[in-house]
C-alpha cells in the first residue's frame, strides 16, 4: 500500500466495518491501526435505533468518538430505516432521527445510502424527504486535507458574452505546477446584487460543472446579479472567489 501511495497520491483506501459493528471489545481496540492506514471510513451500519443487539445509536456514537482523524461517513440502509417506527414517535420511521443523531457530531462527514436503488424507487418516500428537507441543496464533496490541503489559484479572464446558444459566462482555468492544484471543477454561486458573498451557504450554488463556461438565465435584462466562480482541484480544496457582477 505504501508504495501505491508514492506513485499515486490520488489513490483512496477506506475500510467498511462488518454491519454488525464491533463484534469482540478487544478487537475493537486494534482499528486503531487499521485507521491510520485508511483515507476514509463507512461503518455499515443497516440496523434500527433500538436493535437489541447491533443498537444503531450506539453504534454511531462509537464511531463518531473513534475516527482517529480520518473522515467518517456512515452507511445508511434505507429498507430498514423506512420500515421501523421511530422508539420516540412511533407514527414515524427512523429517517428524521438518524439523521439528527448523524449530525449532532462534527466528526461524521455524511452518509450512504444503500441500496442506492431503494432511492431511486423512493422507498418510503425516503428520496423525497433527503430532496426535501436532508439535501435541498448541491453540495461539493468534503476535503481530505490531510492529504492535501493546497487550493488551486482562483479562475482567469472571467466575462459574460453573447453568443448564438445565449449569454455565457465564460473564464479561463487558473495556471498550475503540480497536478495536484489543477482546477477539475468550478462551482459557480448566485447572489443578489447589493448581497454578502457567503460561499459557506450552499443555497447559493447554481451549477457544479467541469466545464469553463455557464450559462446565464436572461430574462429582460433589467435585474442585477453577482455571479462567483471558484475552482476545486482534485481533492475537493477550493479557490478564491472571482465575482462578477450581470444584468439578466
Amino acid at each position: 500500500m505504501w508504495t501505491v501511495l508514492k506513485l499515486k497520491k490520488l489513490v483512496f483506501f477506506f475500510f467498511f466495518q462488518a454491519e454488525d459493528g464491533i463484534r469482540d471489545f478487544c478487537l475493537s481496540r486494534g482499528l486503531g491501526d487499521v485507521y491510520k492506514r485508511q483515507d476514509y471510513n463507512i461503518p455499515q451500519i443497516y440496523w434500527q435505533i433500538g436493535h437489541p443487539v447491533a443498537d444503531y445509536e450506539t453504534l454511531v456514537k462509537w464511531w463518531a468518538k473513534n475516527t482517529e482523524n480520518r473522515p467518517l461517513f456512515i452507511g445508511q440502509s434505507v429498507m430498514n430505516t423506512v420500515q421501523n417506527a421511530d422508539p420516540q414517535t412511533p407514527s414515524m420511521n427512523q429517517l428524521p432521527r438518524k439523521m439528527a443523531l448523524q449530525r449532532a457530531y462534527q466528526t461524521i462527514g455524511g452518509s450512504c445510502q444503500w441500496p442506492a436503488s431503494a432511492v431511486v424507487e423512493n422507498a418510503g418516500k425516503y428520496r423525497d424527504a433527503l430532496m426535501a428537507e436532508y439535501h435541498k441543496y448541491p453540495a461539493l464533496p468534503p476535503v481530505f486535507d490531510f492529504m492535501d490541503n493546497e487550493a488551486p489559484d482562483k479562475v482567469r479572464k472571467m466575462k459574460p458574452v453573447w453568443t448564438e446558444d445565449g449569454y455565457l459566462l465564460f473564464w479561463t482555468a487558473p495556471k498550475y505546477k503540480d497536478e495536484m492544484d489543477r482546477a477539475v471543477q468550478y462551482v459557480i454561486y448566485r447572489f443578489d446584487a447589493k448581497e454578502k458573498v457567503d460561499i459557506s451557504d450552499p443555497s447559493h450554488i447554481v451549477a457544479i460543472t467541469r466545464d469553463n463556461f455557464y450559462k446565464l438565465p436572461y430574462e429582460n435584462g433589467k435585474t442585477k446579479y453577482r455571479y462567483v466562480v471558484t475552482a476545486l482541484d482534485r481533492l475537493h480544496n477550493e479557490s478564491k472567489i472571482v465575482a462578477k457582477k450581470v444584468k439578466l
